[in-house]
This record gives structure tokens, sequence and C-alpha cells, in this order.
């Protein structure tokens, strides 16, 4: 079915946030880094047989982008962003709209090129699977562990000490980043 997994205009922008009037203009902007990002999980997955391999710095900026927007772009994210906002709004103070609020986020913070900074700064490893189990991957692709590496993380706390930002790249190589 066509509207598996797929909800319609969920990156929609306000036309007054956009600088084209475009208002996908965000929806476009993600795919091109997700684009960006296959071609570089393609060549790793090519590469990585070779003893020489080695994730570029270019690569390892523009994939650490990838990695930022997937942890931020999520509907549990959106959700986060809800609850906080109801939590800290005074009695009879306007409540933004849930998705323009995320939206905004993705668009015009800089959160999410600051968690991209702090992702291209970790130790990274690409690790090969050679077991029956193969590597899935979903809408959240991103898991974040704690220094203790036994407790999962809820949000994206690249920034908290420790932290590990794993994702499986392919059904047979995944990427562990770590702090």
């Amino acid at each position: 079915p066509e509207s598996v997994a797929v909800e319609k205009d969920f990156y929609e922008l306000p036309i007054e946030l956009t600088g084209t009037g475009d208002s996908r203009e965000l929806e476009t902007a993600m795919s091109d880094v997700e684009g960006d990002a296959a071609e570089i999980i393609r060549a790793w997955a090519t590469a990585t047989g070779n003893p020489n391999f080695r994730v570029t710095r270019s690569e390892r900026q523009r994939f650490s982008l990838y990695i930022a927007l997937q942890l931020f772009r999520t509907k549990e994210q959106r959700n986060i962003l809800s609850e906080f906002q109801t939590r800290i709004l005074a009695p009879g103070q306007d409540r933004v709209d849930d998705a323009e609020l995320h939206n905004h986020l993705l668009w015009n913070s800089d959160l999410v090129q600051e968690s991209a900074d702090q992702l291209t700064r970790y130790i990274w490893i690409i690790a090969k699977n050679s077991s029956d189990v193969r590597f899935l991957t979903s809408d959240h692709p991103v898991v974040i562990k704690d220094s203790t590496n036994t407790n999962w993380l809820l949000a994206p706390r690249v920034s908290e000490v420790g932290a590990q930002a794993i994702l499986p790249l392919t059904p047979t190589l995944i990427l562990y980043c770590k702090e």
C-alpha cells in the first residue's frame, strides 16, 4: 500500500518560513541530505573489505548531518516537543501548532547542526555483521545509549558525556559513534 509509514505533509512549512515560497522546501532539503547519505553508505559498503578504508572528513561531516536529522525529524520528537510546550506554557498563553514548532526546530534552529558538529567529533566505528540475523532500519533508525552502555536515551541527547549513537547502515553494516 502506498500509505504505509507515510504521513502527508509532515514536514510542510508555512510559506512565510520558506525562502522559495514552496511549503515543501524542508522536505526537499531533507531529501537532498538523505540522497547524499545513501551515496556515502553505498561507498562504505563497497570499501569496508579494504584494510585501508577510512571515513573521510567530508563524509563524516555530511553523514553527521544525516544522523542529526534522523534524530530530530521523527514523530516521537514532535510529541516530545508538544509535551514540553504543554508543560512550560502559562495558563492562557497561546500554543504553537505542534507541526509548526517541530518544523521550525528542523528548519530554523541551530540545534540540528550543533548536534551534527558534535557527532563529527565522536569516534566512529563501522562494524560488519557476519551472523544470519540481519540489521533492520525503521522510521527512527538512530538510537542513543548512555555512557554505561546500559540505558537507551530518549530524545537526541548526543551532547551527553559518553553517549553513543548507533545506526544500522545496511543489513550487514552498523555505525557506532561514541563520544
